[in-house]
């Protein structure tokens, strides 16, 4: 969701097809974990799962504070 935010801003033709390079790499990248996973979850194990979700969150929290704060000072630069 954070690449599709900053394709909406990118106007050239290079940088549109950067963004698009990156988000189908993103997208392949998730593709092959998610497939991956059991193995994963085998590797990890129980208290590498609870980290790894842990960190997860803490990047999906920091990304919707980005999000928050990126709002609040757009309402505040236009009034």
């Amino acid at each position: 969701s954070l690449l599709i935010a900053y394709y909406q801003e990118h106007h050239t033709t290079p940088e549109m097809l950067s963004s698009s390079f990156a988000i189908l790499a993103v997208s392949v990248v998730i593709y092959l974990i998610l497939r991956s996973a059991h193995y994963l979850s085998k590797i990890l194990g129980t208290s590498g799962i609870v980290a790894i979700s842990r960190i997860v969150g803490f990047l999906t929290i920091a990304i919707g504070v980005q999000y928050i704060i990126s709002s609040v000072l757009s309402i505040v630069r236009g009034i």
